[in-house]
């Protein structure tokens, strides 16, 4: 990426791309930026709402060990990890390398597959983001539980900013309770209101999907 962010000829390679343009020159100067913990430089709805300042301690253990951020810039992110203001999404696409989510598909897939073997992994990404992670023909995980997010009506929101409350909820939930399967979510769904669409459920090999829908309020 560093070739983008240092170009002299940034404005003739981005012209007719404003936001790509406007993004890379956020971005400018970034390796000479203060840093600080990813988990505290990250300030979405998702992350407030994992609220990991009141994680108990084993919950705060399993944060800086097992979850795993997908970052355009970076590739794979920790919370531990160190990291400049930044922006630049898997999603974005760059002149010459297409989609970031296909740029680092090869050297994240085959870190992600290092980590996840025998683990069970729950993946809450947008499916744009998710291409990142090639799993391959013999996944090394023992379980990957994909998690789809849908509205009041019935509109899938997972790549939308309106489901990162609840996909930061379900990382607290899984970080505190470490579930194994879909049938360890009860407690999740009685104080959330979300429930399980079953009829969107399913298991294909060692993949499960699974589909939250939101709470219907009345006016």
């Amino acid at each position: 990426m560093a070739q983008y962010l240092r170009s002299p000829n940034i404005r003739e390679v981005a012209a007719d791309r404003k936001k790509l343009f406007e993004r890379l020159q956020r971005n400018a100067g970034l390796l000479d930026r203060p840093t600080m913990l990813a988990i505290d430089r990250y300030d979405s709805a998702l992350f407030r709402n994992i609220d990991h300042e009141t994680l108990s301690s084993d919950a705060r253990q399993r944060l800086d060990k097992q979850l795993l951020i997908f970052s355009g810039m970076w590739g794979l992110v920790r919370t531990t990890d160190q990291i400049p203001d930044y922006c630049l999404a898997m999603t974005s696409r760059m002149p010459q390398v297409g989609t970031l989510a296909g740029f680092w598909r090869a050297p994240l897939s085959a870190e992600m597959n290092r980590i996840a073997a025998e683990s069970v992994v729950w993946s809450l990404l947008p499916s744009q983001t998710a291409y990142a992670w090639a799993p391959g023909k013999h996944p090394t995980y023992r379980k990957r539980i994909s998690v789809r997010f849908r509205d009041q009506n019935g509109r899938d929101i997972s790549s939308k900013v309106a489901s990162n409350p609840v996909r930061g909820s379900l990382v607290r939930f899984i970080l505190e309770h470490e579930p194994a399967s879909v049938d360890d979510l009860g407690e999740f769904i009685k104080t959330t209101g979300w429930t399980i669409d079953k009829n969107k459920q399913f298991r294909d090999g060692l993949r499960v999907g699974l589909v939250l829908s939101a709470p219907v309020t009345s006016d």
